[in-house]
């Protein structure tokens, strides 16, 4: 099954200063982990954050395990605008 992995708010501020940021994240499926990404870099603040396709079996869900950001995990039939 294909997905839209979403990562926005990537980023870490300090002193007024915005600067890259590292996190983690896990793919469940039924809530046990088959997949574990590590994410380094900057998205956002704001903004529509970063897109890329994901393969896996149905039903899978997304966890931030470590670090900041935001992640969503939309199978790729459900989202409205793909090439945004």
């Amino acid at each position: 099954m294909d997905y839209f992995l979403t990562i926005s708010d990537l980023y870490r501020q300090s002193g007024g200063v915005i600067s890259g940021e590292t996190a983690e994240i896990t793919i469940l499926a039924r809530g046990v982990e088959v997949d574990r990404l590590r994410l380094s870099g900057k998205v956002g603040p704001g903004g529509a954050g970063h897109r890329t396709r994901y393969k896996g079996r149905a039903g899978l869900t997304v966890l931030v395990t470590a670090g900041s950001c935001k992640a969503q995990l939309t199978p790729a039939g459900q989202l409205v605008n793909p090439g945004a």
